[in-house]
C-alpha cells in the first residue's frame, strides 16, 4: 500500500512539473490589416506556361519596375531566356493597370505597391473544330491569373 502511494506521489510531482514548464498561448492573436488591391482574369487565351514564367519574373518587384519589364518584353527590347513572351506580357500589363487603378481607388499610395501575389494556373482547354470538314479539333489552352498589390 505504502508502494502504490509513493507511485501515485510520483506521478502527481511528474504532472505539476509539466503543468510548469507548459507556457499558455494567447487565446487570439492580433492580426494588422493590410491594404490590398486585387486584379484578376480568367480563361485568358495565353499560354499557362508563359504566364507562370511572367508571374515568377515579376513576383516581389516594384509595379513601376515590373511594368517597365512587362512593357520592353512587349515590344522586344528585352528578354528572358531568349524568350520575349509578347502575348502573355500584354496581358500582364493590362491586369497591373488594373490593378494600380483599384488600389488608386481604395486610397494607397501608388509610389509605394509592389507585388505581393502573382500566380497562374491552367484553365479550360477549348475544342476548336478545323476547317473544311475534318474530324479532328485543335485544342486551345487558357490561362487563370491573378495579381495582389501591396503598400510597402
Amino acid at each position: 500500500m505504502e508502494e502504490k502511494n509513493a507511485e501515485q506521489k510520483k506521478m502527481e510531482e511528474k504532472k505539476e512539473a509539466a503543468a510548469k514548464t507548459t507556457v499558455a498561448k494567447p487565446a487570439v492573436e492580433k492580426t494588422v490589416a493590410v491594404k490590398t488591391a486585387v486584379a484578376r482574369i480568367k480563361e485568358a487565351r495565353i499560354s499557362p506556361k508563359h504566364s507562370v514564367v511572367l508571374c515568377n519574373a515579376i513576383r516581389g518587384k516594384n509595379v513601376e519596375k515590373a511594368q517597365a519589364l512587362l512593357s520592353d518584353l512587349a515590344i522586344g527590347k528585352r528578354d528572358l531566356d531568349g524568350k520575349h513572351y509578347t502575348k502573355a506580357s500584354e496581358k500582364l500589363i493590362g491586369m497591373l493597370n488594373e490593378a494600380r487603378a483599384n488600389a488608386t481607388e481604395k486610397g494607397m499610395d501608388a509610389s509605394k505597391l509592389f507585388i505581393a501575389v502573382a500566380r497562374s494556373s491552367r484553365g479550360r482547354t477549348f475544342m476548336r473544330p478545323r476547317t473544311r470538314g475534318k474530324l479532328s479539333s485543335t485544342q486551345i489552352k487558357s490561362t487563370n491569373m491573378e495579381i495582389v498589390l501591396e503598400e510597402r
